[in-house]
């Protein structure tokens, strides 16, 4: 479920893993990009790496809250998942948390956490042949398929042109510090 919604909807892994049920259109087929998983440092000296907890953040910035229509297959993909959510929370009622993400743990129903594709994402490489591409290339794929569906090659300039500028305004920011 990961890999598709970053290859075909050029998702982040914090995105995908807060992505619920919710944020989809059923009838409009879209997915609103609402939210991000993350850790809230405490900047308390000295504190415990303990007192760090995954949890739901605001995305990072105004622009990354969006609208995204979902492609048929990845339609389907949800649809299929909601099926099997709903089975997990019936089989386990007492410990089954009922939050609605897409991409859950099937015995607890918490978030998985950003680095859970990583190992499935690598076994699928190689179970393939497929090179070894890293994570964040699959978002290059995006805008691959975008351009080759005629989307405006301005509109898929700009969003990449955007996602560069976060990248190095990020990379500045941890240089300074």
């Amino acid at each position: 479920m990961q890999v598709l919604f970053n290859v075909l909807m050029g998702l982040r892994c914090q995105e995908i893993n807060t992505a619920k049920y919710s944020d989809v259109d059923y009838i409009n087929r879209t997915l609103a990009v609402e939210r991000q998983l993350g850790k809230e440092l405490d900047r308390v000296p000295n504190s415990r790496k303990e007192s760090m907890t995954k949890m739901e953040l605001p995305l990072k910035t105004p622009s990354s809250r969006r609208v995204l229509p979902i492609p048929d297959y990845v339609f389907e993909a949800i649809l299929e998942e909601r099926r099997k959510y709903e089975g997990y929370k019936s089989r386990r009622r007492t410990i089954f948390q009922d939050d609605g993400y897409i991409c859950c743990s099937s015995y607890s129903g918490k978030p998985r956490s950003k680095d859970f594709h990583w190992r499935h994402y690598k076994e699928l490489l190689k179970k393939t042949g497929l090179p070894d591409i890293r994570w964040h290339d699959l978002r290059s794929t995006y805008c691959t398929l975008l351009l080759s569906k005629d989307f405006n090659p301005k509109a898929v300039f700009i969003w990449i042109l955007r996602e560069v500028n976060k990248r190095i305004k990020n990379e500045q920011t941890f240089a300074v510090m």
